[in-house]
């Protein structure tokens, strides 16, 4: 294992994240992160589009305050929701169906107000169907879609992007059994040329984010030419399906959101339940694009992405995998996060917060609050401000608070019990799986697990270097215990660089990417 320094890096490209419209106050509750009012959250709750336009189509009519902006967030919700979508693409309702749902007579007030309403669904129906550069040219022809477009997450998930910003390649939905649960729909994006590229990568996201993070690395290896990249969303994360952690449990026990984990060993059953998905995911792929199993060159990610490559590359554990890994920022390379009164902290407040009741706004404001404004241990960092370093400047932006502002409205869209359910689990699992511990009593730590024939890219930032959980010392030291067990691979430790490396240095990583599977196969 090579471990080598990086001081000085080529300029490269940095746009500014945009921060997702928000909602018009009339339409949230005060001090929630923007939590839809009762009245809107029930018109989600129908996942209907009759009824939701119906409701609509009455609400423009009454040209009250605010009539036509509720009017227009209600027409939303008949298109945005998982569920609502579904009914839709079975048959969108015309507008005799409305007036019928109305109870109205079809004068030409309620006529006008049901065309209106049906019409604004129509065109966030179109939207969401748009990637990127699609996207771009229809608000350019409606401006009013660059406002805040209706979504409740919180009640009907979203399949698709609403206002968040969306890839600019090609989605798709895989479904990918688990067990006894029906099989998850998972959005997926397609990054170059998936069915004929000579190699190709699967991409897996950190914890809580989604597959945009794979866009501008990814072109860049796309553009490299011979590889192509494959990246998700986690179930419950992102736009993919969410799992019912009430009932998923019964079906599989690996998925009890309140077990304690009380040892080196585990339970990690959250974990456990993503290395047994990426497996499946690969299936599902092979299914939708054949052959293209036998082309995966790796699997790469960042935080909890990078954990889950190092985990997948234990022997044994997946023998689907090829015999290369790229893993940045790896979540869980420290030692377990317990021990005292600080860092007890941490695995108790995820727990807590991933067992909590879904108990009206409460616990919505909690995931915000602990994730976005509480100090850790009311001393260090805020959890946000570990994710990019607070020293990068950009033309005079400060991008660290760039990235956090758009980071919080993102979350806002796909907030819900099993996003924070999920998100939380895994924080509380992360924090106390170790690559660095052994798997079992009496066994060597599960590094030692890395075979002979395992090729490993690590890549850490050195300013992303934190009390309790000092990512850039533990990846190091990772490389070191690899070097001296002769395995082969390469380690960068980058200066002035931080937690999402692919986020401020996505040319550098992606181009060492590239070197490293020409290199190694």
């Amino acid at each position: 294992m090579e471990i080598r320094e990086v001081q000085r890096f080529d300029p490269e490209p940095c746009p500014v994240p945009e921060v997702p419209p928000t909602p018009d106050a009339a339409l949230v509750e005060p001090d929630t992160d923007n939590r839809l009012i009762e009245a809107l959250r029930d018109v989600a709750d129908r996942r209907d589009p009759r009824k939701a336009l119906a409701l609509a189509a009455r609400r423009r009519m009454d040209q009250g305050p605010h009539s036509d902006v509720m009017a227009d967030a209600m027409s939303d919700l008949a298109v945005t929701g998982t569920d609502a979508w579904a009914r839709w693409k079975a048959g969108p309702p015309t507008i005799d169906a409305i007036l019928q749902e109305m109870g109205a007579s079809g004068s030409n007030p309620a006529r006008e107000a049901a065309r209106k309403s049906l019409e604004r669904a129509e065109l966030v129906a179109r939207l969401l169907e748009e990637g990127a550069t699609g996207r771009a040219g229809l608000r350019a022809a409606h401006p009013e879609l660059k406002r805040w477009i209706g979504v409740c997450g919180e009640v009907d998930p979203p399949r698709r992007p609403v206002n968040n910003a969306v890839t600019a390649h090609p989605q798709r939905d895989l479904l990918v059994p688990m067990g006894n649960l029906s099989p998850l729909r998972i959005r997926t994006s397609f990054i170059g040329d998936v069915a004929g590229a000579k190699r190709v990568l699967i991409w897996m996201h950190g914890l809580g984010s989604r597959l945009e993070e794979a866009d501008r690395a990814g072109a860049e290896l796309a553009r490299l030419g011979d590889t192509a990249v494959v990246a998700f969303d986690f179930p419950s994360s992102g736009y993919s399906e969410r799992v019912d952690l009430a009932t998923a449990a019964g079906q599989l026990p690996m998925l009890d959101v309140g077990k304690k984990i009380t040892n080196d060993f585990g339970p990690f059953g959250f974990l456990d339940f993503l290395d047994d998905f990426v497996a499946n995911f690969v299936d599902a792929l092979e299914a939708e694009v054949p052959g293209v199993r036998a082309r995966i060159a790796a699997t790469c990610g960042g935080s909890l992405g990078g954990n889950m490559s190092l985990r997948l590359a234990l022997t044994g554990r997946s023998p689907w995998l090829p015999p290369r890994i790229i893993a940045w920022s790896p979540a869980s390379a420290w030692d377990p996060v317990k021990g005292d009164l600080f860092k007890d902290q941490g695995p108790n407040t995820t727990y807590g917060q991933a067992t909590m009741a879904e108990d009206g706004a409460n616990a919505r404001k909690q995931f915000f609050f602990q994730n976005f404004d509480k100090n850790i241990c009311d001393i260090k960092p805020k959890t946000c401000e570990m994710w990019w370093r607070s020293d990068w400047v950009h033309d005079g932006v400060r991008m660290q608070k760039a990235y956090i502002d758009a980071a919080r409205v993102s979350r806002q869209e796909v907030y819900g019990e099993s996003y924070r359910r999920f998100t939380w689990r895994l924080a509380y699992e992360q924090l106390l799986y170790s690559i660095r511990r052994p798997p079992k009593a009496g066994a060597l730590a599960r590094y030692h697990l890395i075979g002979q024939r395992m090729r490993s890219l690590l890549l850490t930032g050195q300013k992303d270097s934190f009390d309790f959980a000092d990512i850039y010392d533990a990846t190091r030291l990772l490389a070191r215990n690899l070097d001296q067990l002769h395995r082969m691979g390469r380690c960068y430790l980058l200066h002035d660089t931080g937690h999402s490396i692919h986020d401020e240095r996505p040319v550098f990583l992606a181009r060492e990417m590239d070197a490293f599977l020409r290199a190694h196969g």
